[in-house]
């Protein structure tokens, strides 16, 4: 009797221990995660163009002939805002999805915001654009507009909720500045030109034929390359007189190994602006801007004795004697 009872509590030992081995690595074994979904794939630089579609606005840009342009606009698209667009939906995954549901209880009705993509192929993707989920912190989508709603990261749909403004570019003037050629100034009716002659070396042609400082050149270059834009004021003006700008008080040309011609006009003051910001126009936008006055002030700085300012009075000032080397550099 004793052998048998001692029999039955070994084998009630072993089915507890095996039972207790069981639920630890049941325990131990890690939880399945569901693959993310693909919601597109493609390469960024086979994006041509996308159309954002909000209510009464439709913001359309397209790459023609590689460059970028807004249609139905007169003023060029944000490459920032592009590439944007591009990186952020070229390999987008969802997070979760929807199976069921009233696609307007997640912000996807009639109103939503529709998104194209058009890629070098002739392929095109649709989306609609809905609400955030509950934790703020991913956006419901549809793809194709029908069918499953998606749940994906908010970072990916901010861009298409940004006010038109920030599709358009604000680096109004952006170029590489080894690409520069010449530079001409005119300041307080005096005009300089300088000319490139080797990769760190320039010289001015006018109002004198001699060696220019490359140190000065560099400077002016930098500020024209680096114009961005704090307001955008008016386009297609009728009258720049308002502006300082019929005629403007100073003007600068770069021209570039393409042969690109940047050329700013430089106006008024803008009234009452903190910090303070300056009225110019671009020839090649047909528009007004309102650019930083302090760094336009390196380059037509007040005039002291009736001459020009800073970095353009240096350069005019500069004799053949005062060069002595045109070190290797920008």
């Amino acid at each position: 009797m004793d052998r048998l009872r001692g029999v039955s509590l070994a084998l009630g030992a072993l089915v507890v221990l095996l039972w207790g081995a069981w639920a630890v690595e049941r325990r131990a074994a890690p939880p399945a995660v569901a693959a993310p979904v693909a919601v597109f794939r493609f390469d960024e630089e086979d994006l041509v163009g996308f159309r954002v579609e909000r209510g009464d606005e439709t913001i359309a840009v397209r790459r023609r002939a590689g460059v970028w342009e807004m249609t139905g606009a007169s003023w060029r698209p944000r490459l920032a805002t592009v590439r944007r667009v591009a990186h952020q939906l070229h390999d987008l995954d969802a997070r979760a999805t929807v199976s069921e549901g009233d696609p307007s209880v997640y912000g996807l009705g009639p109103d939503a915001t529709r998104v194209t993509l058009l890629l070098a192929d002739g392929a095109e993707h649709t989306l609609r654009v809905g609400d955030l989920n509950p934790t703020g912190v991913s956006v419901y989508i549809q793809p194709g507009g029908s069918g499953p709603i998606r749940v994906v990261q908010k970072a990916a749909m901010d861009v298409f909720s940004e006010p038109i403004l920030h599709y358009r570019e604000d680096r109004i003037t952006a170029f590489d500045t080894p690409d520069a050629v010449a530079l001409t100034v005119t300041v307080h009716g005096e005009t300089l030109r300088v000319e490139r002659t080797g990769a760190a070396s320039w010289h001015q042609t006018v109002p004198t034929a001699q060696p220019a400082p490359r140190d000065a050149v560099r400077r002016l270059l930098g500020g024209v390359a680096a114009l961005r834009v704090q307001r955008f004021v008016a386009d297609a003006p009728d009258d720049r007189a308002d502006w300082g700008l019929a005629p403007p008080l100073h003007t600068l040309e770069v021209v570039l190994g393409s042969g690109r011609v940047v050329a700013v006009e430089v106006g008024a003051a803008v009234p009452g602006a903190d910090p303070a910001l300056r009225f110019v126009y671009l020839p090649a936008d047909d528009a007004v801007y309102a650019v930083k006055d302090g760094f336009l002030g390196a380059l037509v700085g007040p005039r002291v004795d009736g001459a020009p300012g800073s970095a353009v009075q240096s350069l005019l000032s500069a004799r053949p004697g005062g060069v002595d080397a045109i070190e290797p550099g920008d």
